[in-house]
C-alpha cells in the first residue's frame, strides 16, 4: 500500500532539518513510555533513529493478535548531505517488532517560494498470509497520522 503526504514549513531547509536532526526534539516525538530517539552524524550522513511504543487500542483485535497491547516501531531515517539548494533526501524504514510489517520509502525536503516541504513516499507491506491488506489498511492511518504529528511538531518549533 503506498503512502505518499507533504507537510510544508514557513522556513529554509536548513532550519527544518536543523530541528529535524536534533536528538532532544525526537525525544520529544517520542515521549511515551519505553520510547527512545538517537542521532548519529557519520561524514556527510546524518542517521535519526526512533523507537516508539504506541498503545494499540485504537487497531482492530485481528491486529492486535499479532502485536499485542502495544505496538514498537524502529523508525530509521538516514538522510544524506545538502544538496546546493539546501535539499535533502533520506532513505525511510519503519518495522514493527513481532509483526511481519515494514514501510520503506523516501524523505525529501526540498525549498519552496514560501520556505520548504517534506515529502513522505513510501510502500506499506504486511507480508501475512490472507489479511496482509486488512492490516495494512489498519496500519496505513496510525503511520499517516504519526508522520502528520511530526509535521505540527516541527511547526510548532519553528
Amino acid at each position: 500500500m503506498k503512502i505518499t503526504t507533504s507537510g510544508a514549513f514557513a522556513a529554509p531547509c536548513d532550519q527544518v532539518f536543523a530541528i529535524l536532526s536534533d536528538e532532544a526534539f525526537q525525544r520529544s516525538i517520542a515521549d511515551t513510555p519505553g520510547s527512545k530517539a538517537t542521532v548519529v552524524r557519520q561524514a556527510d550522513r546524518t542517521v535519526v533513529t526512533s523507537l516508539r511504543v504506541l498503545p494499540t487500542g485504537g487497531l482492530p483485535d485481528f491486529v492486535k493478535t499479532f502485536v499485542g497491547s502495544h505496538l514498537k516501531l524502529t523508525e530509521i531515517q538516514d538522510w544524506g548531505p545538502a544538496a546546493a539548494d539546501g535539499s535533502r533526501t533520506a532513505a525511510l524504514t519503519v518495522t514493527i517488532d513481532g509483526a511481519p510489517v515494514r514501510l520503506d520509502g523516501t524523505l525529501a525536503l526540498a525549498p519552496t517560494a514560501t520556505g520548504s516541504q517534506q515529502t513522505v513516499t513510501a510502500e506499506l507491506k504486511a507480508r501475512i498470509p490472507l489479511v496482509g491488506g486488512k492490516v495494512e489498511q489498519a496500519a496505513a492511518p496510525a503511520l499517516t497520522d504519526g508522520i502528520e504529528r511530526e509535521f505540527a511538531a516541527i511547526r510548532q518549533r519553528l
